[in-house]
């Protein structure tokens, strides 16, 4: 049971949150991948919750693997409903819309992601409760040169070198949306580095994604954040 007065902050997102390792289909031990991490550098007062699930998009069902429940919009909204009362959601999704098939752009993905920033409004105040404050994290780009960044994905024609691409643009329409509702924002790529896949993150990338959400997340938890921050994190450790 979580104490009285005690900070509650969900991190939403898909396998770079539920933490695969790269190039194989283990997991990070829980201290090791970021929520897990922030959790540590948040301290007492806080209490971190993980949902992360590999292969989930923003709104579209799996037609590459036939996993059902990936398509994160729906499970979001139960998720919200069943964690409040919240004070933070840490939102990082968009890297899988990306997959050859969907043929989606940068902007299509913020778009998808923008119907995430407005439910946990209403739902918090049907209860009574103070609204969450988001912070939207542009993904960390794939890197379409790494040795094993076809070869070790779930199944064949998932990615390609278009898909790699368009994944180094979603920071700007991800940022433009964040600015527009004056939620955070934090983009990925200059603290973190994706393994020998090319998808998902190191164990230091995590270490360094939890470090640089860490500010972030307890300032807004204190309500002591702008009401439009956006936040670029150091390029340093």
């Amino acid at each position: 049971m979580t104490a009285p007065g005690t900070s509650r902050v969900l991190c939403f997102g898909d396998s770079n949150t539920y933490g695969i390792v790269p190039g194989e289909r283990a997991r990070y031990a829980a201290g090791v991948r970021w929520p897990g991490v922030l959790q540590q550098l948040l301290g007492a007062g806080h209490d971190v919750v993980e949902e992360g699930l590999p292969g989930r998009t923003t709104d579209l069902e799996d037609t590459i693997l036939g996993r059902p429940g990936r398509a994160g919009l729906g499970y979001f909204t139960a998720c919200v409903d069943s964690h409040l009362p919240l004070d933070v959601i840490v939102l990082m999704l968009g890297t899988n819309d990306l997959r050859t098939r969907y043929a989606r752009t940068p902007d299509d993905v913020a778009r998808a992601l923008g119907r995430y920033l407005d439910h946990p409004a209403g739902s918090a105040a049907a209860l009574g409760l103070p609204v969450p404050r988001f912070v939207v994290v542009a993904p960390p780009p794939m890197d379409g040169t790494a040795e094993r960044f076809v070869a070790s994905m779930p199944a064949p024609g998932v990615y390609d070198a278009a898909s790699a691409a368009a994944s180094r643009r979603l920071a700007g329409p991800l940022r433009a949306l964040a600015a527009a509702g004056g939620h955070a924002f934090l983009d990925a790529a200059p603290i973190t580095r994706t393994g020998i896949d090319g998808c998902h993150l190191d164990a230091d990338s995590h270490r360094r994604l939890a470090g640089a959400l860490a500010p972030v997340v307890r300032d807004l938890a204190a309500g002591q954040a702008s009401p439009s921050p956006v936040v670029d994190p150091p390029t340093g450790s």
